[in-house]
């Protein structure tokens, strides 16, 4: 027969509601944890394992831009872990995962206060090997919510374990759609800015990773609609394709939104600033009744082409004497027909070579607009 084990409830009761954890408060009395909740449920204190708060019902229905948003972010950078117990049956300590860059961690602290959580962010270093050996360390900062609930919600709207090359669009109404891919271009876009060394102009890139097919295919077909045009960069990524495109692209996300991660949008500014300077500037391909046309090429630019290889580098052409064409264009019609140009100039030597072949017509680099 057991022995009998006596209790002050008043203690028991006391240090449960400094530890909040049975488990912990038996440990201190020696006992098991089956006395303690026996002790707490008398007394009107339902026991509980959870030291952490969370709206476990966040995610059950995605009703608002800001659900829209922290949706889009996890698809591109949360993660779950479903435990299973036996014969295929759910098992305890379901969670949901998240880790960034400690650059982020504001944003972290926001989707912590959007759940309504009290969870602790831990920070921590993160090492990675590139393919040649080389070791990389990343200060990082994450958070992990225990919660069964939780993560069901979350698997009920696609995110699922392992979910890198199945996801698939969300079942969302359609006018939280650009809540949503502003919420994946932020967890796994970027935009960047390049500029040659002899040139005042800029060159801004709009990229977003995914690894999942149904779902890259389902963000270019919502970008297109809203007149925002994208190529596939690989398996991997697409980039949003023309200038017009990336000022559109801009619009879309940010217009009227109250949630985003500011050093991306700050990036944004920068490519909505250049367009509106180059377009007061009268920069032909920054104008409204700019249109881009496709990539068949008339027998009058092939001529062009021919008649200018060794001359000069042929994708100074682009927005001169072939005005509808852009260097990348011509780089891959040269590629394709294996012309060799081994023609170089710098910018600066190419604007004296304008001014001195007055005949050829050419312009400055890039069109203006004739008034």
């Amino acid at each position: 027969m057991g022995r009998k084990i006596h209790l002050n409830k008043e203690e028991v009761i006391q240090k449960y509601k400094e530890l909040k954890n049975v488990v912990k408060v038996g440990k201190v009395f020696n006992v098991s944890s089956g006395p303690i909740k026996r002790i707490l449920k008398e007394n009107g204190y339902p026991p509980t394992q959870r030291r952490y708060k969370v709206n476990h019902d966040y995610f059950d229905n995605i009703d608002t831009e800001e659900k829209a948003y922290w949706l889009g972010f996890i698809y591109a950078d949360g993660y779950v872990r479903v435990r299973t117990r036996y014969e295929g049956r759910p098992g305890q300590g379901n969670s949901f995962q998240m880790k960034l860059a400690v650059l982020d961690k504001d944003h972290l602290k926001l989707l912590r206060k959007c759940m309504g959580s009290t969870h602790k962010i831990t920070y921590g270093e993160s090492v990675t090997k590139n393919k040649q050996g080389k070791l990389y360390t990343s200060h990082m900062c994450s958070i992990g919510m225990y919660s069964n609930k939780l993560v069901e919600g979350l698997v009920s709207q696609g995110v699922v374990p392992s979910k890198t090359r199945i996801l698939t669009q969300p079942n969302i109404d359609k006018k939280l759609y650009r809540h949503f891919i502003r919420g994946f271009f932020d967890g796994d876009g970027c935009c960047c800015s390049y500029k040659n060394t002899n040139s005042e102009y800029k060159r801004f890139v709009y990229s977003i990773a995914c690894a999942a097919p149904q779902l890259k295919e389902w963000m270019v077909d919502i970008l297109k609609e809203n007149d925002i045009k994208c190529v596939h960069a690989d398996d991997l990524s697409f980039n949003v394709g023309s200038f017009k495109s990336k000022y559109n692209f801009y619009h879309y996300l940010y217009d009227n939104a109250s949630i985003y991660l500011q050093r991306k949008k700050d990036k944004g500014d920068e490519v909505v600033e250049y367009y509106n300077k180059r377009k007061d500037e009268g920069m032909y391909c920054f104008q409204d009744d700019y249109e881009e046309i496709d990539n068949v090429w008339t027998e009058e630019q092939i001529e062009i082409i021919n008649s200018h290889i060794n001359i000069v580098p042929l994708s100074y052409l682009g927005g001169t004497l072939l005005p509808t064409k852009s260097p990348q264009q011509i780089l891959r019609y040269t590629r394709k027909h294996r012309i060799s140009n081994d023609k170089k100039l710098t910018h600066n030597d190419w604007n004296r070579y304008v001014d001195t072949h007055p005949e050829l017509e050419l312009q400055k680099r890039y069109l203006t607009v004739k008034t």
